[in-house]
């Protein structure tokens, strides 16, 4: 640096920058000689600012924790996203690691659809077990059909009118719009992989149970029924299925939205008990045994637990594309700033310098 006494010719300082950083450079390579013979580091004017590599700012904390990567669809600072997130070393974590050549969003699909796939495999499996197993053991078709011949007999029209209700919260025509309308809004909230994660768990119980009942046939109870539905879809309980499947996306993502673990607590009690009154009023009206439902709770948290993978899944992949475009662009700034400081160089005129 010149100060304002500089009294040095100006022919010395035309000479350009190559000459004073070598100088510099010159005079920081002596002085460590001369220090490193008395075992010690001394502190040179050219240095005297400069700090070490990979050093701290005033200010900074050093910490080993990777800063989360921010990707499109789920904000940061969302609490209710973070149950959207591949754990670490688990098993979305490692897919999405293979899988993050290809775009996320395809990603999600593609891991639910094969995720109903084995789904469905499980679920038609234990349909052949009850169906060609356990049903062969009259014990076993007399306790299954007890509860639905005994609950025949308690119908009153009050029970009447509160089944219909409650076993609606889990037919289409209330599904479909809240599955639309809960899209809608994670969309225009920019959380849209919330909402993709709602319409995959409702799409896979769809898929899963059209699969399940083209390769099981069971017959509904002995009862009168009171629902126009087909006669030999008694297993699994799709009702039950879609409730488990749909109520519980919402409520994962809404009780995670609240620290109050009050508020917590009741989302989730009021998530059970929709289920449950499902459940309830499917027995009730005569549609659906015991082990019909049960495999429809079965078969309901399996579409969850598919559309969560997915989910997480698909996450992770946008995660480690986001990171490879950061550090690929840090590259090119890199490259960029590397010619930027190049010192420039200066043609020099032959004939002026040569004798006259």
């Amino acid at each position: 640096m010149f100060s304002g006494s500089d009294t040095r010719p100006a022919s010395r300082v035309t000479h350009g920058r190559a000459e004073t950083q070598a100088s510099g450079a010159a005079y920081d390579l002596f002085a460590e000689l001369l220090d490193g013979s008395a075992g010690g580091v001394a502190v040179t004017p050219a240095s005297a600012d400069r700090q070490p590599d990979g050093a701290l700012e005033k200010g900074e904390v050093m910490t080993d924790v990777t800063p989360p990567t921010h990707v499109s669809g789920v904000p940061l600072d969302s609490r209710a996203g973070r149950r959207l997130k591949a754990g670490e070393g688990g098993w979305a974590e490692h897919l999405g690691d293979r899988l993050r050549l290809l775009p996320s969003l395809f990603v999600s699909w593609l891991v639910a659809n094969a995720g109903v796939v084995v789904l469905a495999t499980g679920m038609v499996a234990l349909g052949f077990f009850v169906t060609k197993v356990l049903l062969s053991v009259d014990a076993v078709v007399r306790a299954d059909e007890w509860l639905p011949i005994w609950v025949e007999g308690q119908r009153t029209p009050f029970l009447d009118d509160a089944s219909y209700i409650t076993s609606n919260l889990a037919d289409r025509y209330v599904l479909i719009p809240l599955v639309g309308v809960a899209l809608l809004f994670f969309i225009v909230r920019r959380r849209w992989r919330m909402g993709s994660f709602v319409l995959q768990s409702a799409l896979a119980e769809i898929l899963c149970y059209a699969l399940v009942v083209y390769f099981v046939s069971r017959p509904r109870p002995p009862v009168v029924q009171m629902d126009p539905f087909d006669l030999s879809h008694s297993y699994p309980s799709g009702h039950v299925a879609a409730s488990v499947a749909i109520y519980g996306s919402l409520t994962l993502l809404l009780a995670a939205h609240f620290k109050d673990i009050r508020l917590r607590v009741a989302i989730w009690a009021l998530g059970a008990l929709i289920p449950l009154s499902v459940i309830g009023s499917r027995i009730y009206r005569g549609e659906h045994h015991p082990i019909d439902v049960t495999a429809g709770v079965l078969m309901g948290a399996g579409a969850l637990c598919v559309a969560l993978f997915a989910a997480r899944t698909s996450r992770r992949v946008a995660e480690l594309r986001k990171e490879r475009h950061a550090e690929s662009e840090v590259a090119v700034d890199a490259q960029f700033d590397f010619r930027s400081d190049a010192p420039a160089t200066v043609p020099v005129d032959a004939s002026a310098e040569a004798p006259a």
